[in-house]
Formats: C-alpha cells, sequence, structure tokens
C-alpha cells in the first residue's frame, strides 16, 4: 500500500496565512500543513505503510497541481490526502472529494473516515464531506479527498491549530481513518515502544535536559554554542545519537555519539563560547530529525531528516551565518 500525502500550498504563496489578529507571526498555510502532512507519513511509516510526500517539502516551491497529480498517478499510488487549513471564518474541519457520484461511493467512505476520525481526536466541529471542482480530487486517478484542518482566521480555531498538540491529534486521526479503511493492523504502530531523546544546549549556561519535543533546549535570544544528547535506554533497544554542528560561518566540528555511552562520558558538540549555525543529528536505530529556532525569529525551521553537510535543504538544520537560540530532537 503506498499513499500520496500532499501538504497544499508552499511556504511562500501569497496570501496563504493565519489571520494578523489571531496569530501575530501570520503563520504561512503550508507549515501547518507539512507539519499535519510529516506527522500522518510518520505514523504510516511505522506501521509499514509507503508514503509519497507531492509537495516539496522544504517548502520553496509551491509545485503546481498538475505536477503533483501527475506525479501520484505515475506512482500508482492507492490513495491521495491532501492537507490543507481553511479560511473564510467558519469553524471546523471538512473534507471534500470531486463530485457526487465520487461521494456516494469508496472515495466517499474513506473521506468519511478520515474526516470524522480527524474530528474524533480533535473535538473541532464536524463540517463533514463535501463536494468541489478540487484540482488535486478530480485530476488524480485513484481515490482523494483534501482535509481543511480547521479555520486561519477564526477566534476559536487559530489558537488551537497553531498548537503541536493539535497537530499530533489531526494526524493520528487522518492516519487512523486510512488504517480503518484498509482493514491495516496496527497494534505493531501502537505498541511500539518509542525511542526517546534526553538533549541540553549551552549558551551562557548549559541549561536543562529536554526529552523529545516536551520543550526545546536553549533559551530565546541566547546564540547556542554547544550541544548534546544522548538515547534513552539500552544501546540494543534504543541505539545511539549521533550529531555533528557547524560554527558560525565556519567549519563542521568532528562527529560526536551519544554523551552518556562515548567512552568521554559526557562529550557534547561545540566549542562554547562559539556560536553554532548549523547541526545535523542521525540516529542507529529509527529516524531522528531535528529543527532549529534561528536568533531573533519566532518560530523554528522546518523539520530536517537528512545527514550530510553539503545537503542545505535536508541535511542539516539551520542556516549558515544565522545563529541558533533553540533546538529540538526526537526519534520517530
Amino acid at each position: 500500500m503506498k499513499i500520496g500525502v500532499d501538504a497544499g500550498h508552499g511556504l511562500h504563496t501569497a496570501g496563504k496565512r493565519c489571520a494578523k489578529q489571531f496569530d501575530a507571526n501570520e503563520t504561512r498555510e503550508w507549515v501547518l500543513n507539512s507539519r499535519v502532512a510529516t506527522k500522518v507519513c510518520e505514523i504510516l511509516n511505522r506501521s509499514g505503510v509507503e508514503t509519497l510526500r507531492l509537495d516539496d517539502v522544504t517548502g520553496n516551491t509551491d509545485i503546481n497541481l498538475s505536477t503533483r497529480c501527475t506525479n501520484a498517478n505515475n506512482a500508482n499510488v492507492d490513495l491521495v490526502v491532501s492537507i490543507h487549513h481553511n479560511a473564510g471564518g467558519g469553524t471546523g474541519i471538512e473534507t471534500y472529494v470531486y463530485n457526487e457520484t465520487l461521494k456516494n461511493g469508496e472515495t466517499g467512505r474513506i473521506a468519511t473516515l478520515i474526516n470524522n476520525k480527524a474530528v474524533g481526536k480533535t473535538g473541532m466541529r464536524n463540517r463533514g464531506v463535501k463536494t468541489k471542482d478540487l484540482a488535486m480530487v478530480r485530476d488524480t486517478k485513484m481515490p482523494a479527498c483534501l482535509i481543511e484542518c480547521g479555520f486561519m482566521d477564526n477566534a476559536n480555531d487559530t489558537p488551537i491549530i497553531l498548537t503541536e498538540e493539535y497537530a499530533n491529534k489531526v494526524a493520528s486521526g487522518i492516519a487512523e481513518g486510512i488504517f480503518t479503511y484498509y482493514n491495516k493492523d496496527t497494534s505493531d504502530q501502537n505498541n511500539s515502544k518509542k525511542i526517546d531523546v534526553k538533549y541540553q544546549a549551552y549558551s551562557d549556561k548549559w541549561y536543562p535536559d529536554v526529552i523529545n519535543t516536551t520543550d526545546h533546549a536553549g533559551t530565546k535570544g541566547k546564540a547556542i554554542s554547544g550541544f548534546r544528547g544522548n538515547t534513552v535506554g539500552n544501546e540494543e533497544e534504543a541505539g545511539k545519537l549521533i550529531y555533528c554542528v557547524g560554527l558560525l560561518n565556519g567549519r563542521w566540528l568532528g562527529e560526536i555519539t551519544d554523551r552518556e555511552k562515548d567512552k568521554s562520558g559526557d562529550d557534547f558538540a561545540g566549542i562554547l563560547g562559539n556560536p553554532i549555525d548549523r547541526i545535523m543529528v542521525r540516529a542507529t536505530k529509527g529516524t531522528a530529525r531535528v529543527r532549529v529556532r534561528l536568533l531573533g525569529d519566532n518560530d523554528f525551521l522546518p523539520w530536517v531528516t537528512g545527514y550530510n553537510k553539503n545537503d542545505a535543504e535536508n541535511g542539516y538544520a539551520g542556516i549558515k551565518g544565522r545563529k541558533i537560540d533553540a533546538i529540538q530532537v526526537e526519534i520517530v
């Protein structure tokens, strides 16, 4: 089974953002869409379901709808789910299919499952399954639906959809709808033990340890110059965390392996007092991902899962020449 997952639009698509009166940062719609899409893919992948992202995972290019549909059709995916966030002043979740014929058939059945599971997980108002002439549900040859995960210009919805907690819930609902339709056994996914990561950062001091994404390492407004972390548990089950940082406008430093399992006992990446501007992280078990917030910014950059100092898009987190004041790491 292969599922095409689409985060609507791109990072720089004109007009697609949260209303300023409810979100001072005017968060771009693609940021919200991609966060949910990434989580959906992670849940599906953990159960052995193959996924194909149809958008540009960096957000830099708003890939045209024709190309997205063609890529889905050429890959012969079994289902396309396009993820969006709404506007127009309403409230709640709604899901679209192309026409009434499809709504009354298998496409409508799966769209209803996805819609209702997302509503059930989040507690948002159920606006139901509707029909509309949209390219992503019209020009794909397999069942396809487009889900609007809440409104970016509503006093009730906007603060909710901005949260990580909401993204986790709505992604879980979408994935559960897919699993239910395909009668997929999710016992492995539901019962698999998550590998925890413990990490911390140094700016003017070592700040407290963080577990996964319960918080972030570092403190706002102070450039990070040191990072250390490890997987939690025995090596056979949890593997090791491996990481490397780049000095501000400078070279990459040497690779560090799991501070508490290394012979050094408590090693770290960086040179204290010398800010870093890039970090890459990998794990020997599971897939590590990392994201950073740049000094002076309010939002984190997109998650990165690659490990390649020569790949500025997905090989490392950060931008050369820009100091970092917060880091988040987890294994998915």
